[in-house]
């Protein structure tokens, strides 16, 4: 019984040293997020870092929210950009891998580990919102929030420019093709009778 005992409590610690690395790693890469990115690229990993976090543990069932593509705009450029942000997903329990030729992150783990999601989601907040705290006092820190503000706005109306024109497109085709249709000679591929003989001997 000592045995199994000693067994059962060296499973546990070494269970405990697991937590405690992750834990630990998590902690120290996200401040280091913090220090050596300027104000505007952590606040833009952070936020996203935070929002496919809670898509995992609000839709625990849902695959699609497991899977970041690491090709993608969004991802390559505001996360995996900033520096030591790779650390910290590793500490959030992410990992890279290669699924269908490509390169992604994985969260392939179960819900008894959420807590690593939820940790980093607290420390990724709390420097946060010390950066917004800063910024309401750092008129440099609040210009540049602002800037960035209107540059989301500035490529948003762009994107819905661009997608009115395209239907606008899509509706001049589609008209100019009915058009097309109703104009067609509806005798296209029929003979016609020869004129009949003129009365008219001069």
């Amino acid at each position: 019984l000592q045995f199994l005992y000693f067994i059962d409590m060296t499973h546990k610690w070494s269970a405990s040293e697991k937590g405690a690395h992750w834990c630990d790693t998590t902690v120290a890469s996200i401040a280091a997020m913090y220090k050596k990115n300027s104000a505007p690229s952590f606040l833009a990993a952070a936020e996203l870092m935070i929002k496919a976090s809670k898509n995992i543990i609000e839709n625990p069932t849902e695959p699609k929210f497991r899977t970041l593509r690491t090709r993608n705009p969004t991802i390559s450029q505001k996360i995996l950009r900033c520096v030591s942000a790779d650390d910290a997903l590793s500490g959030m329990g992410w990992i890279n891998t290669v699924v269908d030729m490509e390169e992604k992150l994985l969260w392939d783990k179960g819900e008894e580990e959420f807590e690593r999601l939820r940790l980093g989601i607290s420390e990724l907040q709390k420097y946060i919102d010390e950066i917004k705290e800063k910024a309401a006092f750092d008129p440099k820190l609040k210009e540049q929030r602002e800037r960035d503000s209107v540059m989301k706005l500035i490529e948003s109306d762009k994107e819905e420019r661009a997608r009115v024109e395209a239907q606008k497109l899509k509706n001049r085709t589609a008209k100019e093709l009915e058009e097309k249709r109703k104009n067609e000679p509806a005798n296209v591929g029929t003979i016609l009778p020869p004129p009949a003989p003129s009365d008219d001997k001069n």
